[in-house]
């Protein structure tokens, strides 16, 4: 049997998750914990686990329904990238849930793709039949991800430890967010219905805040050509602040549609 795009994708996004999970899992691992104890990261653990169950049966079923005498059947292979995955999923999720202040971006964007490879598998009809016991684990696998994924992709700040308040809502938003600048909305439905004031505006990012600025400023100077002309300091201005000007005037243009 021929290998269908879908089981292609589904094997690749798999196996670059599985790649980058361990550099993750490693820092995460040094970074100190940021949230206070509560119960929703032992929910989605929970989910997690029972996906990687669901994952497994899948795994079953399509093995259950390959004939022993076929050899070369490429339908078991995403079966077993994505149950791998999904357990790489248990650790990654506990990890980031208490120890990043961002949901996780890599765990976001592999159930995302992973959704979109196991439904048009599904829709190819990867199982062997179109009944209801061979279609029932995919099924409860695109859903289980679906909850997952709504589940990972709520923000964090009602449960930070001693960081309430001191971070910028973008630096707090899921990768979802930033990339659709959704975190703006209720800053936007604030300014709809009251007059903003520096009491309604939340905190700046660190990489807008003027003591990054500063920073970079000083890095450019240590780095300046020698002996120093005329010219010196305007290059050395410039390279640490186009950077900051680029994202301060580059705002109001990605948010004109808005």
């Amino acid at each position: 049997m021929h290998p269908t795009l879908p089981q292609l994708l589904s094997i690749a996004t798999s196996a670059l998750f599985l790649s980058l999970l361990p550099i993750r899992l490693l820092k995460l691992r040094t970074e100190p914990i940021k949230v206070v104890s509560e119960h929703r990261g032992y929910g989605k653990l929970a989910i997690a686990i029972l996906l990687s169950v669901v994952q497994l049966a899948t795994l079953g079923t399509i093995a259950y329904n390959t004939p022993a005498k076929v050899k070369d059947d490429f339908r078991l292979f995403p079966a077993v990238a994505s149950f791998m995955a999904c357990v790489g999923l248990c650790p990654l999720l506990a990890l980031e849930h208490t120890r990043s202040l961002k949901p996780s971006d890599l765990g976001i964007v592999y159930l995302l793709v992973s959704m979109a490879c196991d439904f048009a598998e599904l829709g190819t009809g990867h199982y062997g039949n179109t009944t209801l016991e061979a279609v029932t684990p995919g099924i409860a696998n695109l859903c289980l991800k679906f909850v997952l994924l709504i589940a990972e992709s709520r923000g964090k700040k009602p449960i930070l430890r001693d960081l309430r308040g001191q971070q910028s809502p973008e630096e707090l938003a899921n990768i979802l967010d930033r990339t659709f600048f959704w975190w703006i909305n209720p800053i936007l439905a604030l300014g709809n219905r009251h007059v903003l004031t520096e009491e309604n505006l939340p905190p700046m990012g660190r990489i807008l805040s003027s003591k990054v600025l500063r920073q970079q400023a000083l890095r450019a100077w240590d780095q300046r050509a020698k002996p120093e002309g005329r010219t010196t300091l305007p290059k050395v201005l410039a390279r640490s602040m186009l950077p900051r000007l680029k994202k301060t005037y580059g705002y109001p243009f990605r948010f004109k549609p808005i």
